[in-house]
């Protein structure tokens, strides 16, 4: 069994970090003296551009950057490809070798085409992704690496990567979701059969929190051992130390949880298949499996952490949380926001009910609510604990004003109860599961689809 590679992260700060790296160099300098054209031969230049030159900090550069790939006639610039680089590679490009450059290369470029040809499919339909969508997906990716909100641009901009970078590749993977969605109606729904497949009756058990990293043999020309190697070259680099378990997931991964750095979430052992549940039991935090055979591919998994399920009776409660978004004038200006706050506490608080408060959304602009539904509260943040185990059922919280996205919040418990573990099986994780199988079948088919009726011209 595969441990060593596993050992070199620290399980609590797994997931603090970022599915992309930033211990980068500087961009390198432009050339300065020279102007050039894209498809301008460059030995037929009066003087050579000096290597691995493409343009300096904070300055426009004064030369159109090589062209390294054409999707459908857009072009991937190298300066497009160098940017992409530094974000994900663990450390500066100039100390990669040769042989794990060239690597890099070609897998970062491969992704790059294939969300151009992701974007230009989206966008022929019609789907457009709103700078709303942009930034709620960005603020994800930051909850889910425990960052403030607007950390992640910050971060970029402390390390002189355009945020473009980062936004093209989120707005790739947000169009293409809604999109192979449509496109799979119903197929993606689950019933009451499908979960009875995975479901068991044993009502003990252990919960795992799990990152993981799929290969699918459909990109190994569906060979199983092309994939099995392939995925045996990257736990060699685990085991060196080379990467990261979240760079490499996010860099390798084929599954939907790549764009997460491989996390998974919280799975419950009844919902694995025997096998996988026979080599997890063995396994300790901070582990990882060796290689592991599906109907697609290879995986292996990483624990980040467990817990035994509850026997008995466990303490749950179902809340609804209120969100009201300010104008930056309103938010800035203290004495507008504190009227604000009592306008809206005296309309909160004649409502003592979910469903009357659901329907605060049709009286109150910029309103959204945020469901929690038979949740151990234990699992809940601290703080969200702490404001949701002591109010009373029916009773609204005080308004929390939070500075760092401008909004006001209130809180409502609808009920609390006891539950057996059994009566608390997550059938939505079980559906989800299948769900997310599912949709990563459509949505390879859908882009070698789409491949294959696009031009697509390398040129490195």
């Amino acid at each position: 069994m595969i441990h060593s590679f596993f050992s070199i992260l620290v399980t609590t700060t797994l997931f603090t970090q970022l599915v992309f790296s930033f211990d980068i160099e500087a961009p390198p300098e432009v050339f300065e003296g020279q102007t050039m054209e894209i498809g301008q031969d460059q030995n037929k230049s009066k003087d050579r551009l000096p290597k691995n030159i493409i343009y300096k900090k904070d300055q426009k550069p004064l030369f159109q950057a090589k062209v390294v790939a054409l999707v459908n006639r857009e072009p991937i610039t190298l300066r497009d490809l160098i940017d992409r680089l530094r974000m994900v590679s663990q450390k500066p490009l100039s100390d990669l070798s040769e042989e794990q450059y060239k690597g890099m290369k070609a897998h970062v470029l491969n992704t790059m085409i294939d969300e151009a040809v992701k974007r230009q499919t989206t966008a022929r339909v019609g789907l457009k992704v709103s700078e709303k969508d942009l930034e709620h997906a960005i603020n994800q990716i930051e909850k889910q690496n425990k960052m403030k909100q607007g950390g992640l641009p910050a971060l970029l901009k402390e390390k002189n990567i355009p945020l473009s970078v980062l936004k093209k590749s989120v707005e790739a993977d947000v169009a293409w979701r809604t999109y192979v969605g449509i496109l799979a109606g119903n197929a993606l729904d689950v019933n009451k059969k499908d979960l009875n497949h995975l479901a068991h009756t044993n009502t003990k058990g252990t919960q795992y929190s799990l990152a993981e990293i799929v290969l699918d043999k459909t990109h190994f020309e569906n060979d199983y051992a092309k994939t099995l190697e392939r995925l045996n070259e990257i736990t060699e680099e685990l085991s060196s130390g080379a990467i990261t378990f979240v760079d490499a997931a996010f860099k390798y991964s084929h599954a939907p949880s790549a764009t997460r750095g491989g996390q998974v979430g919280w799975i419950s052992e009844d919902a694995l298949e025997d096998a996988e549940r026979k080599i997890l039991k063995n396994l300790n935090v901070g582990e990882g499996t060796k290689p592991i055979q599906t109907d697609e591919g290879y995986k292996i998994y990483f624990v980040v952490e467990k817990k035994v399920k509850a026997e008995g009776e466990v303490d749950t409660l179902t809340a609804r949380q209120l969100e009201i978004k300010l104008s930056p004038s309103m938010a800035n200006a203290p004495e507008k926001r504190e009227e604000q706050i009592k306008k809206l506490t005296a309309l909160v608080s004649t409502v003592s009910k979910c469903e009357e408060f659901d329907q605060l959304t049709d009286q109150i602009p910029n309103a959204q609510i945020h469901v929690y539904k038979s949740v151990q509260p234990n699992d809940l943040s601290q703080d969200l604990k702490n404001i949701l185990t002591r109010l009373k059922v029916g009773e609204p919280s005080q308004a929390i004003f939070n500075s760092a996205n401008n909004t006001i919040v209130f809180f409502l418990v609808c009920a609390k109860n006891k539950q057996s573990p059994q009566e608390m099986k997550t059938n939505q994780a079980l559906a989800n599961q299948i769900s997310g199988k599912r949709f990563l079948a459509i949505s390879e088919q859908k882009l070698r689809e789409a491949k294959r009726i696009s031009s697509v011209e390398i040129r490195v």
